[in-house]
């Protein structure tokens, strides 16, 4: 067992946080990615005593840049999971093998930032 928090478990607790980001990027599609990466048995634990892996780091990195370009005043976790995908992780090839390409996650986060308005949303705290 890791003593690290890697990107996948950075996508696992995202979908396990907002039960809306579900419904904005598709319901079927984030389910499966949720039972894929939580199909296997382990052990629960407190998050005391574990690090950020350097992956998981640069997912973080990656989306306060994505907050930037869009120029949002808070990291959500819209911006998390653009962190994800750009990463290249594991968690990255299993979204976008189910059709969530940063260019469509984009696209779908500028247009829902606009219509629901997500910057007076409560910011994830980092």
């Amino acid at each position: 067992m890791s003593n690290e928090v890697t990107p996948q478990h950075l996508l696992v607790g995202l979908l396990g946080a907002d039960e809306s980001l579900a419904a904005r990027f598709g319901l079927p599609t984030i389910v499966l990615v949720r039972n894929e990466l939580t199909k296997t048995p382990h052990e629960r634990r407190l998050a005391t005593g574990l690090a950020l892996s350097e992956a998981a780091r640069q997912v973080i990195l990656l989306a306060a840049e994505e907050r930037e370009q869009l120029g949002h005043k808070h990291t959500g976790t819209e911006h998390l999971l653009l962190g994800i995908i750009r990463s290249g992780s594991d968690a990255a090839r299993m979204l976008e093998q189910r059709g969530l390409t940063i260019n469509r996650v984009r696209h779908l986060v500028s247009q829902q930032s606009l219509a629901v308005g997500w910057e007076s949303a409560k910011p994830v705290m980092l």
